[in-house]
C-alpha cells in the first residue's frame, strides 16, 4: 500500500504543532497539524464515547445503520473488544473513547467507485488511535496475555476475535500523561503497523501534513463555523477528494492536477447535527447563482426542494426515470450538454403519495429571439423521450410558443412494472416557456395520471414572474440549496429498502447550502434535525 513509509498520527502521540499554521488561525484544525498528507482521510474527536456513540441519537443511528449493513465491521469491533477484555460493551467504549481519539484511513481509492464501495472502504480500512489512562493499558495487557501476537517495530501487536482485529499498546511517556491504544480491523493492519512504527520512533514526518497548504481555507472555515455556532465541536474531518472522483463527477483532467481537499467541523447535539464544510475544489468562474429567491418562495409547500446553479440531467429509460445531479467544480463540459438544461434550476416535489406527487422543474434560460427557447425546449423533451421510446416522442418544434404542452406517456409494463410505483404506467408530462424581464423561464412537471401538473406549471410560472427570481441585481453567492423531509420524500420511490426506512426514522428534515468562499473555493452548511423518537433517551437504554 502506497505512502506507508511516512504515515504517522502525532495528534494522538505527540504534542500539537499549531505554530506551523503560520499567520492563519486554523482553530480546531490545530488538532490535525501532525497528520500526514498521505492519508486519504482523517478525523479527530474529543470524548466521542458520551457525545456520540452512547448518546440517545448515537445509539439509535448505530442500531439502524448496523441493521442495514452499513459500518457493521466498525460496530462489531466494540463487541469484539468487550469480549476480549471481558467487560461490558459500554464500559469498553468509555474506557477507550473518553479522551482524544483520532481515526485515519488509507487505501480507499482502490475500492469500488460507488457509494456502497466508499462506505465499505471507510468501514474496513481504518486505524483508531485512542488516548487512555495508563491503568487501562495494564488492564488490557492482563486480558490479552494468552492471545496470539506479532512483533512489529519491536512492539507487540495482538490479534483478537480469531484474527479479525489487531491492537497495539503504547505506554505513557511520563507520569501523569496518557497511554495510547491503536486498533484496526485485519484489512487495516498494514496502516496500523505504519502508524505504530512512527509512533515508537517519536518524530514528525518531513513529507508534509494534511493541513499544510490549506491553512487559508481552514482559517475561513473555522471563522465561519464560530460565527454560526458557539465554537464547540464534536469532531473535525479532512479528506482527499480523489477518493470521491467518480461520485462527484470530477473531470479526469482536473482530478489529476491537484490534491483537492474537503474539510468539515461537525457538532452533534441531542436533537440535531450541524456541519460547516469547505473545499478547494476549483469552481468555474462563470458559474451562476442558484435561484435562491424562488427556492424561498416554494420550499415551504414542498417535501423536496433543490436550487442549483446548473440543472441536473434528466434521463428516461424503458423502465426508469432518473435525475443525475452533477455539481462539478471545474469547467462543465458543455459539448454534450443541452442548452436548455445548462442553466440555473429549481426542482420541487409536492407532498402526497405515489399516486399524486408532482415533480416540477424550473430553468432560467437567456432571452432568445424568435421563440428559439420554445423550439429548444421542445427539442430537449423530444430527445429525452426518444431515448426510451421514439414512437412517443412529441414533435412540437417550437410551434405556438408560450402555450403549455402536455402529453401522456406509456411506460412499458414488464415483469417488474408496478402501477403503484411513481409516476405510474401512464404519467403525464407538461412544459411551458414563461418570459420574464430578462430571461426565458422553462417550467416542466411530471406526475401520475391523477396529479394536477398544470397547476404546478402555473404556480411556478407566476412565482418566477412575480419575484423575477433570476434577475436579481445583487449576487447571492449561493451555488446550491437543498431542503428535504425524508419520510415524505421517500413516498416517491415506494422502496422498502432498509436504508430508506432508516433514513426516514432517523431524520426529520435536513438542509444543505453551498456558496462561494473567499480563500476556500466553496463553503457550506448542513443541518440535520433528528426525529423525536431517536433524540430522547429511553428507559433501559443499553448498547445496541
Amino acid at each position: 500500500m502506497k505512502h506507508f513509509a511516512v504515515l504517522i498520527l502525532c495528534a494522538a502521540c505527540f504534542p500539537l504543532a499549531s505554530a506551523r499554521a503560520g499567520a492563519h488561525d486554523i482553530g480546531v484544525f490545530d488538532a490535525m497539524t501532525d497528520i500526514p498528507a498521505e492519508v486519504d482521510a482523517a478525523a479527530v474527536f474529543y470524548d466521542p464515547a458520551e457525545s456520540i456513540l452512547l448518546s440517545p441519537v448515537g445509539r439509535s443511528m448505530r442500531s439502524l445503520l448496523a441493521f442495514g449493513g452499513v459500518f457493521t465491521q466498525t460496530e462489531n469491533a466494540w463487541g469484539a473488544l468487550a469480549d476480549a477484555f471481558d467487560a461490558p460493551v459500554d464500559e469498553t467504549i468509555r474506557s477507550l473513547l473518553s479522551d482524544q481519539v483520532a481515526v485515519v484511513w488509507d487505501g480507499l481509492e482502490s475500492q469500488a467507485p460507488d457509494m456502497a464501495g466508499v462506505t465499505d472502504s471507510f468501514d474496513t480500512r481504518w486505524t483508531l488511535i485512542c488516548k487512555v489512562k495508563p491503568q487501562y493499558l495494564e488492564q488490557i495487557r492482563r486480558s490479552l496475555r494468552p492471545v496470539k501476537r506479532d512483533i512489529v517495530h519491536a512492539r507487540a501487536v495482538y490479534s483478537i476475535e480469531q484474527g479479525r482485529y489487531r491492537i497495539a499498546l503504547i505506554d505513557a511517556e511520563a507520569r501523569g500523561t496518557n497511554a495510547t491504544v491503536l486498533l484496526a480491523p485485519r484489512s487495516g493492519a498494514e496502516l496500523l503497523n505504519a502508524v505504530l512504527g512512527h509512533a515508537v520512533a517519536g518524530h514528525v514526518p518531513e513529507s508534509g501534513t494534511i493541513t499544510a497548504g490549506h491553512e487559508p481555507m481552514l482559517a475561513e472555515l473555522s471563522a465561519y463555523h464560530d460565527s454560526i455556532d458557539d465554537g464547540s465541536w464534536s469532531f473535525v474531518l479532512m479528506s482527499r477528494l480523489g477518493i470521491f472522483n467518480s461520485l462527484l463527477s470530477i473531470p479526469p483532467q482536473d482530478a489529476g492536477t491537484q490534491n483537492h481537499t474537503l474539510a468539515a467541523i461537525v457538532k452533534l447535539n441531542p436533537g440535531d447535527l450541524r456541519c460547516s464544510f469547505a473545499t478547494d475544489l476549483p469552481l468555474a468562474q462563470d458559474a451562476p447563482d442558484a435561484p435562491i429567491e424562488l427556492f424561498d418562495a416554494v420550499a415551504a409547500d414542498s417535501v423536496f426542494t433543490l436550487a442549483a446553479s446548473r440543472a441536473p440531467r434528466l434521463q428516461l429509460t424503458e423502465d426508469s426515470f432518473s435525475i443525475n445531479m452533477s455539481f462539478s467544480a471545474g469547467e462543465r463540459d458543455r459539448a454534450d450538454s443541452d442548452p436548455i438544461f445548462d442553466a440555473p434550476a429549481l426542482i420541487s416535489l409536492s407532498p402526497g403519495d405515489a399516486s399524486n406527487m408532482t415533480l416540477a422543474l424550473c430553468l432560467s434560460n437567456p432571452k432568445r429571439e424568435d421563440a428559439e427557447t420554445s423550439r429548444l425546449s421542445d427539442d430537449a423533451v423530444r430527445a429525452m423521450i426518444s431515448s426510451f421510446d421514439q414512437s412517443q416522442a412529441p414533435d412540437f418544434a417550437g410551434r405556438f410558443p408560450g402555450v403549455r404542452r402536455e402529453i401522456s406517456l406509456r411506460i412499458p409494463g414488464g415483469e417488474d412494472a408496478n402501477p403503484d410505483d411513481w409516476p405510474g404506467l401512464t404519467p403525464n408530462l407538461a412544459w411551458q416557456v414563461t418570459p420574464t424581464r430578462s430571461h426565458d423561464v422553462v417550467v416542466a412537471a411530471l406526475g401520475p395520471t391523477g396529479a394536477n401538473i398544470a397547476q404546478h406549471i402555473q404556480n411556478l410560472s407566476e412565482a418566477a414572474r412575480t419575484l423575477d427570481a433570476f434577475d436579481t441585481q445583487n449576487r447571492s453567492g449561493v451555488l446550491l440549496r437543498l431542503s428535504m423531509r425524508p419520510a415524505e420524500t421517500l413516498r416517491l420511490v415506494n422502496d422498502p429498502a432498509i436504508m430508506n426506512i432508516a433514513l426516514a426514522k432517523i431524520i426529520n428534515d435536513f438542509d444543505i447550502g453551498i456558496r462561494r468562499g473567499v480563500d476556500a473555493s466553496m463553503r457550506g452548511r448542513i443541518e440535520i434535525r433528528f426525529t423525536e423518537s431517536i433524540s430522547k433517551p429511553k428507559l433501559g437504554n443499553g448498547a445496541p
